[in-house]
């Protein structure tokens, strides 16, 4: 198996630092060395984007799981763009991420192996790893559980509705707790108050998405009957005027 390409660069986004990783190919275990070589030393507190891209195949699975860890620790978001997949194995790269993002294809059956051991008890250890793996990122266990009952000829690519019940497609749900908690506590209003304002959020913006202009005038219009501190941010320009 020919190693995947693995780059991280450094630089400028949305006039913001910024951190890129893009993982394409076949997933091996050099490509865990390679992952973990380019982000030493990165420190997630220094970039405002954290983004990896992935289009992989698949691959070994120990690696993947290994990169995975990698890209959750430094706390990159997951991306799979449109005309990419993300398969097999890379399922595990997808499920790292802080915030992911499936434009493309998702899709997952359960590993196969390539040389004699005892595939009994290796299922046993892998199932059992991949399902400490996916609960320590906040994913439902029974990902892994879909996965092993996926014959490897039958690759089985997940429904918009498949993604959102394996939270694949959004953020974390305890670092997106942590961070609705100190939203509140910094506007001054109650948790249920934040609650219902991301509720009338969704349900009068979500046309919108897509057109940043048209998403800021919605959220500016649905505050209005908020507390001010709410306004204030819902409502602020760029330059923080309002």
């Amino acid at each position: 198996m020919v190693a995947a390409s693995v780059v991280v660069q450094k630089g400028i986004v949305e006039d913001s630092p910024s951190a890129v990783v893009v993982i394409t190919g076949d997933i091996t275990a050099q490509d865990s060395a390679d992952l973990a070589h380019q982000l030493q030393g990165l420190n997630p507190e220094d970039y405002v984007h954290r983004m990896a891209f992935l289009s992989s195949p698949g691959g070994d699975v120990r690696a993947a799981m290994e990169m995975g860890q990698a890209l959750r620790a430094a706390k990159f978001d997951a991306f799979v763009l449109p005309n990419m997949q993300c398969l097999s194995s890379c399922i595990y790269l997808l499920a790292a991420g802080l915030n992911k993002t499936v434009r493309g294809e998702a899709g997952i059956h359960r590993p196969y192996f390539t040389s004699n051991v005892d595939v009994s008890m290796e299922y046993k250890r892998l199932i059992e790893k991949s399902r400490d793996y996916f609960a320590k990122l906040n994913i439902p266990e029974r990902l892994a559980d879909d996965m092993f009952s996926t014959p490897p000829s039958d690759m089985k690519i997940l429904t918009a509705t498949e993604l959102r019940s394996y939270r694949l497609d959004q953020a974390d749900i305890v670092a997106d707790e942590i961070r609705q908690l100190e939203m509140a506590k910094e506007l001054s209003v109650d948790r249920p108050t934040m609650v219902q304002f991301n509720a009338d959020i969704n349900a009068a913006c979500t046309p919108y998405q897509g057109d940043a202009r048209a998403m800021s005038q919605c959220m500016c219009e649905v505050s209005q009957s908020y507390p001010v501190s709410i306004q204030r941010v819902a409502c602020a320009t760029p330059s923080g005027a309002k």
